[in-house]
Order: structure tokens, then C-alpha cells, then sequence
């Protein structure tokens, strides 16, 4: 993580047409409050595209 804190900005490309496809098709659109944290990890993870925002990673 200290690559990504400290070193150069770490932007993901936008996500392939086929993966958003997925996402409209079987997912739920929600909008997170400030700095609340996405679910991972077992027993309640969930798989989250993020659309618009800052996410920041955490352990």
C-alpha cells in the first residue's frame, strides 16, 4: 500500500463494456456515505464496481 500512498497515483482504467454489463444486469446501484467501507472479505463480502469517487484500501 505504501506504493500506491506514497509513490505514484494509482488510477484503475474504466472497467470493460462486458464487466458494467454484468453489473446493470445482476447487481444493485447504492450510494456510500463518507467513509463508509466497502464489505470484503468472508462471511459478508461483496464485489463492488465503483463508479464515481475515491476509494482508499485498508487492512
Amino acid at each position: 500500500m505504501r506504493q500506491i500512498l506514497f509513490g505514484e497515483q494509482w488510477f484503475h482504467p474504466e472497467a470493460p463494456a462486458e464487466v458494467v454489463e454484468i453489473f446493470n444486469r445482476l447487481g444493485e446501484k447504492r450510494t456510500f456515505k463518507k467513509g463508509e467501507e466497502l464489505k470484503h472479505g468472508a462471511p459478508d463480502g461483496e464485489i463492488t464496481l465503483l463508479l464515481t469517487g475515491l476509494c482508499l484500501y485498508r487492512f
